[in-house]
């Protein structure tokens, strides 16, 4: 009985004992949050965090499960068995299990990770020079490069960190190639490319640079380039080609981009150059004109290609003294065709009468105007007798009546003249060999006038002088935008001189 007692008494402590050891065990790690400490490690260029024990027994057995989305670990938990990968700042919890029973508070620990620099494109200036076959390169938008094919980028990298791409669109790894100072793009492409740490620690993997290259076409080629005169059935047709073989789209007479402009034409054969200027001449409005007629050509996308930068060819339209051509009757009678008005004011000089070219003006670098009288006489003899038939004739004979000396104004108290007054210039102008020049008419001011955006003059000059109705003389000034009955002979208006062939 003794014997039985003292049994019993034993199993009671054992028990006591252990239900002792359990409850400090199950005690300490329920007052234990801080079970595991954290490490940022740096391998092979990628960032992983390792976990530690420091604070659970050594006892066998207990195993640790993580989350790196948040969410709860001890129902979500994957277990911890090697450092974990990580590309950016990440939230991780932890908790100690053993045979699927919790044995610590749940852990919550941030680890800190800044991203390495995208690498950035850059483009040799090379390629952005215009002595290229394709003429250099654009960015179509934010993502998208037309380029030459055979063109070597580069890129711009950041931090201490080596650069892997592909050319495919797929997601760049460090299997991926590396980055060695230029990649060749030979074809469209997606180019996409990361940069990641070397040395930096804390430091992960890049965003990623994408970009999209296309291939760039060659601009068109025009069959015939600039003539010097243009102004008669000689005109030649205009043939456009692509080197690439690809669709061209072109416009006339504008500066505006060919693919945006909703009046744009295909390219179907041979331009008939003198058919197109018979048109815009037939037009009621004649602010289509210019000095020259001008073509601007892409090559329009095809097969994978993007489009071509602009061709554009200038055809002069000229008369054969080398002024622009102003009006064309579409058959000769009465012995001419064709009106044609300097290329620039009319101006006196030591030698007579000299015309300033456009070209000149635009290479001069500021403006000259030069500004003189209609010219006025104060005789009581009538004006000559007007010619219907050749308005030259009008100007001669007006200068013959003015004489060598006209008075700058009508106002009796004013005697002051000058021998440059606007009919004289024109009648004594030789320019290019040509000295059948007059004052323009009424008429004919129209057609310049409806011409004014060639260049006849400089932008700050609003006036010019002109003359005669169909049957008798009167003196106008035309302006850009319209035309008056001059009220003062003393103004000083601009002179264009005209001439018919």
């Amino acid at each position: 009985m003794n014997h039985a007692k003292h049994t019993l008494q034993i199993l009671i402590v054992g028990l006591v004992v252990l239900f002792s050891n359990c409850s400090q065990e199950m005690d300490f790690f329920a007052d234990t949050p801080y079970t595991f400490s954290y490490e940022l490690l740096l391998i092979n260029n990628q960032n992983y965090v390792k976990i530690s024990p420091y604070a659970y027994p050594n006892n066998q057995g207990y195993k640790c499960f993580y989350t790196l989305d948040g969410s709860n670990p001890i129902e979500n938990g994957i277990e911890y068995t090697e450092p974990i990968q990580i590309e950016s700042t990440t939230t991780i919890k932890t908790v100690l299990k053993k045979n699927q029973k919790v044995f610590s508070l749940i852990d919550t620990h941030v680890c800190e990770l800044t991203k390495s620099t995208k690498p950035r494109l850059d483009l040799p200036n090379e390629y952005f020079t215009n002595n290229r076959e394709y003429d250099s390169i654009i960015q179509i938008n934010n993502s998208t490069w037309s380029i030459p094919p055979g063109t070597n980028i580069e890129l711009n990298i950041f931090n201490e960190t080596e650069v892997h791409y592909t050319l495919d669109g797929t997601t760049p790894t460090l299997e991926s190639p590396k980055y060695n100072g230029q990649i060749l793009i030979e074809n469209p492409c997606t180019l996409k490319a990361r940069s990641y740490p070397s040395s930096l620690a804390h430091f992960g993997p890049s965003d990623i640079l994408s970009v999209d290259f296309v291939a760039r076409l060659k601009k068109p080629v025009f069959s015939v380039e600039s003539t010097q005169y243009m102004y008669d059935e000689t005109r030649p047709e205009i043939h456009i080609s692509s080197p690439d073989n690809a669709y061209i789209s072109y416009i006339l007479n504008s500066n505006n981009d060919v693919l945006t402009t909703p009046s744009r034409f295909n390219y179907t054969g041979a331009i008939n150059l003198d058919q197109l200027i018979r048109n815009y001449y037939s037009y009621p409005d004649w602010s289509y004109l210019t000095k020259t007629f001008k073509i601007t050509a892409v090559a329009t996308g095809k097969d994978g290609y993007r489009d071509s930068l602009q061709a554009t060819n200038n055809y002069p339209i000229v008369g054969e003294a080398g002024g622009f051509l102003v009006y064309d009757k579409g058959e000769y009678s009465e012995g001419w065709r064709y009106l044609e008005v300097t290329p620039n004011q009319v101006r006196a000089s030591d030698g007579g009468s000299y015309c300033e070219t456009y070209e000149e003006e635009i290479s001069s670098g500021f403006s000259k105007a030069y500004k003189y009288v209609f010219g006025y006489n104060k005789s009581e003899m009538p004006l000559p007798e007007w010619n219907n038939t050749d308005a030259r004739i009008n100007t001669e004979n007006l200068v013959n009546w003015y004489g060598e000396e006209a008075f700058i104004s009508p106002d009796s108290w004013n005697m002051e003249t000058t021998p440059n007054y606007a009919l004289r210039l024109c009648s004594e102008l030789s320019y290019n060999g040509y000295d059948d020049w007059y004052l323009p008419t009424y008429s004919e001011g129209k057609y310049i006038q409806d011409s004014f955006e060639n260049g006849l003059m400089d932008t700050s000059v609003y006036w010019f002088w002109a003359y005669g109705t169909s049957d008798s003389v009167y003196v106008y000034r035309y302006h850009r935008g319209w035309s008056s009955e001059s009220q003062s002979l003393g103004d000083e208006n601009c002179v264009l001189a005209v001439r018919r062939f």
